[in-house]
């Protein structure tokens, strides 16, 4: 997917991204891509929060140093505190050793599919496969779920003709921008978390 910083998507998935791995309070965080804006907006996130932040990269590392005063380093597939894997779980066959983890894609079982066919590589079934290899406890959240984009759909089709459906509408949208259960696994985005499965360490 193309990331946009600023985007309803990246900031709320971000957002709750960084809420879920706050819980466990890390000193190391690990973020798993090779994209210098996601790396970059993950890293905000966190300014004041973390001993270390580890990327991919070299240059990302500078940048996140430079910018954000943050120490920042490669990683060395050491166990760290928490990762973050933000639309990046293919690059890896297994989840990388971390006490508390999560993940953000893109899902196949969405209405994404019927707008982009063959375009939206990963599910929410084949994520939560694949973070089970190494986590336990694992909890699943969706960002525009059918129930939202209907929503969202009516609000802006009422417009200003009708202020009064627009702004509740919209409203009740925006609300419920974060679902569990059966929502989450047909919604656009989901967001994982896991722990470390002692029995894997």
């Amino acid at each position: 997917m193309e990331f946009n910083p600023h985007g309803l998507i990246e900031q709320y998935g971000l957002d709750l991204a960084a809420c879920l791995i706050n819980r466990c309070s890390p000193d190391r965080l690990y973020v798993q891509t090779e994209n210098l804006a996601i790396a970059r907006a993950v890293a905000r996130r966190f300014v004041g929060c973390l001993e270390e932040i580890l990327v991919d990269r070299r240059e990302i590392a500078s940048s996140i140093h430079e910018d954000y005063h943050l120490p920042a380093s490669v990683y060395d597939d050491s166990l760290v505190d928490a990762a973050i894997i933000p639309f990046s779980r293919q690059a890896r066959e297994t989840p990388p050793p971390a006490k508390s983890m999560v993940l953000l894609a893109e899902n196949s079982l969405s209405y994404k599919s019927l707008l982009r066919p063959g375009r939206v590589h990963d599910s929410a079934t084949e994520t939560r496969a694949w973070l089970e290899q190494r986590f336990s406890d694992i909890e699943v959240w969706g960002l525009l779920d059918p129930v939202f984009v209907a929503r969202l759909a009516l609000s802006r089709l009422a417009g200003h003709r009708l202020p009064e459906i627009h702004f509740r509408v919209g409203q009740q949208a925006l609300d419920d921008i974060y679902v569990t259960g059966y929502r989450a696994l047909i919604s656009y985005i989901v967001v994982l978390s896991g722990t470390l499965n002692e029995a894997v360490k």
